[in-house]
Formats: structure tokens, C-alpha cells, sequence
């Protein structure tokens, strides 16, 4: 799907193939061990704006393990070329992570570009793949902190 700037509200609810071009001994690492191959499941867009000043939307992938059934939420945003001129004309300054910003909006080389991404993202554990993609999109858990039990356990029992 192709979109140019006009004045309609746009929502993309669609389910999204398998990625395709996945060599197969990219499943597995140099010293044999498991890879996992993350994959874009769902992409969900919102326009939010549109007009003189250029098109904007935000994006959530929905991306999970490829034999898995469950994903977790990358969120981005799109922008035109316009939307970014009159953006920086008002604020500056603008932090271009988990950004696409085209000419056109069209959905399929968002996706093409996720999944580039995603290719990227191939390690040995989901925490790390999490992190990989976490680079260049914005994942649900970024600031969430992870403990150990036995740091869960030397923090409640601190006496101060």
C-alpha cells in the first residue's frame, strides 16, 4: 500500500508473512549453538497527522520468536520529509531512534525495513534479541530493570 499526505485517518491492522530469505544455517551459530530468529507477526499504524506540515503515524510491531505464538511491542513512528522540516522549525532538535522518515508513507517498505532489522537481531536468547531490535526500535520493557533472585533477595533483606 502506497499513501501520500491527505486529510483521511489511516489504521493498518494486518497480519504480516513470515520473513522470507533466512538462510537456514543462520538458526544456527558458528559453534553450533541455537539461534533464535525473531519475526514480525503484526504491524499496527496510526495516523495521527496529516496536512500542509507533512504525515505522521505511529507504528507498534508485534514481534515474536518464529515458532512461538507470542510477541512483544516494538513501538516507531513514520514521518515525511515535510513533517520533519516543520517538526524541527518548532522543537530543534529531534531524536531520530525508532524514526522512519520517507517521502510517501508505504507500508511495505516499512515492513521491508523491520525485517532487515530483525535479521540483524539473530542471537542466542530472547533478552538479547529483544535488546538487538531495542536498538532501533523502542521495545515495551526498555526500562524495565531485571533482578536475579539472589539480588531480589539482598535488596528485601538490606537492613539499613
Amino acid at each position: 500500500m502506497v499513501f501520500t499526505t491527505s486529510t483521511f485517518i489511516l489504521r493498518v491492522n494486518m497480519k504480516v508473512t513470515e520473513l522470507t530469505d533466512f538462510d537456514a544455517d543462520l538458526s544456527r551459530s558458528k559453534r553450533g549453538q541455537f539461534m533464535i530468529k525473531p519475526v514480525l507477526k503484526y504491524l499496527d499504524i496510526v495516523q495521527i497527522k496529516d496536512g500542509s506540515k507533512g504525515f505522521l503515524a505511529r507504528g507498534a510491531a508485534y514481534i515474536g520468536e518464529e515458532e512461538a505464538d507470542g510477541v512483544e511491542y516494538f513501538y516507531f513512528r513514520v514521518m515525511t520529509t515535510d513533517r520533519l522540516h516543520s517538526m524541527l522549525d518548532e522543537e530543534h532538535i529531534i531524536d531520530g531512534r525508532a524514526t522512519f522518515i520517507v517521502h510517501t508513507f508505504d507500508q511495505t517498505t516499512i515492513e521491508e525495513r523491520i525485517n532487515v532489522v530483525l535479521r540483524d537481531s539473530i542471537r542466542p536468547t530472547w533478552g538479547e534479541v529483544a535488546l538487538a531490535i531495542n536498538r532501533y526500535l523502542s521495545w515495551e520493557y526498555d526500562s524495565i530493570k531485571y533482578e536475579t533472585i539472589e539480588e531480589a533477595l539482598a535488596r528485601i533483606n538490606k537492613v539499613d
